[in-house]
């Protein structure tokens, strides 16, 4: 599978101009060739297929990427990995990509002084994170599963919430039930924020109490053989006042609208504007304050960005994050959030939490008890 997507990457190479592409990102580089170490570069391009990598990953790349040259590093032949990984270029002249994006000041200098006469460099943009926009079979099933952990720990955790309990408790045994469950550990700093912590959407978790009668956002996500999810459930405790309860019925509607506008061919602007203009019908359009949502995958954040500004145009095998929320200052906030996957007809959420229904008291009772 590494193999296909190394040639589906030579391939964009080549359009451009570039002929190998030096890659540090540890996202893409596990994309490309398996690796799952924290440090490590690969080379690829038409005479180039190998990983460099110090004496701490020498028995994982051969296990985990054999099809590659792996390239020794030792302090003691060459300063920096950047400048092994400059020294194993071929050929009299060429171009080198790199991830400008990513690459830091000093490596860049570095690797200038290192690289072959003859050869320059161009920072070649998203060029794996493009190819990584659409997911094959076997990240969706690896995706599903991270879902699936969220969401199951979600349910367990639920049943020590009550009034009184603090932010930061009801977290962590949310990130316990995960781990337990089988991440390896969240996937982001979760955020569980009550009453006026809900006005900031990357509220964190603080020592506040949970009370009865108030909006709870709980954002959480699994990350899990390489793989995150995403999602985000706003919860109470008690019965809404009609605030509350507008501003919720007001968020569902708006995430359930553009869910169902979710198929390939519509572009990303398209859909936050559905969820977008349903907010602003509801006198709400001021405080939805971000985008509508992200890719999601080996990375938390990656492309296509869903937002008012985004002509990507959707294709099956994209999963992405369908996000709406309003921020009260000094009030409170909701946010509702599911992964979801387009296909060929439509959309499948691959997150599945139940939603609070506004005739709970909590949201593990039943419906009408």
């Amino acid at each position: 599978m590494t193999k296909q997507r190394r040639q589906k990457l030579l391939a964009q190479l080549e359009s451009k101009g570039v002929n190998a592409l030096l890659v540090a990102t540890p996202e893409n580089r596990r994309y490309l060739s398996g690796f799952s170490g924290s440090a490590g570069y690969l080379l690829l391009g038409p005479e180039h297929n190998l990983i460099v990598a110090d004496g701490r990953y020498w028995a994982q790349c051969a296990n985990q990427c054999p099809d590659l040259d792996l390239v020794k590093f030792r302090q003691e032949e060459f300063k920096s990995l950047v400048e092994c990984a400059a020294a194993q270029v071929q050929g009299d002249s060429g171009v080198l990509g790199i991830e400008g994006k990513h690459m830091v000041v000093a490596d860049f200098q570095a690797l200038q002084r290192a690289l072959p006469q003859g050869w320059s460099v161009q920072s070649v943009e998203d060029s794996v994170e493009t190819i990584r926009q659409c997911k094959d079979d076997s990240e969706l099933e690896l995706m599903r599963k991270a879902a699936q952990v969220a969401d199951r720990a979600f349910l367990k955790a639920l049943e020590c919430l009550k009034a009184g309990i603090k932010e930061r408790d009801f977290c962590l045994e949310l990130e316990y039930q995960m781990q337990k469950l089988g991440a390896r550990k969240p996937a982001f700093d979760s955020i569980v924020a009550s009453g006026p912590n809900g006005a900031f959407p990357h509220a964190g978790v603080t020592d506040r109490v949970i009370e009865q009668h108030e909006l709870i956002t709980v954002d959480f996500g699994a990350y899990r053989d390489g793989y995150n999810s995403d999602i985000t459930r706003t919860i109470w405790l008690g019965r809404l006042n009609e605030r509350n309860r507008f501003l919720y019925e007001s968020v569902r509607e708006a995430q359930q609208r553009a869910v169902d506008a979710v198929k390939p061919g519509k572009t990303c602007k398209e859909i936050d504007a559905v969820a977008r203009q349903s907010l602003i019908d509801a006198g709400l359009g001021d405080y939805f304050s971000h985008g509508l949502g992200h890719g999601i995958g080996l990375a938390v954040h990656e492309l296509p960005g869903v937002r008012s500004t985004s002509e990507v145009v959707l294709e099956p095998g994209m999963v992405v994050t369908i996000e709406p929320g309003v921020y009260i200052p000094g009030e409170t906030g909701c946010r509702i959030e599911d992964s979801v996957l387009v296909t060929a007809d439509g959309c499948e959420k691959i997150t599945r939490s139940d939603y609070q229904e506004i005739g709970q008291s909590h949201p593990l009772e039943t419906v009408g008890a």
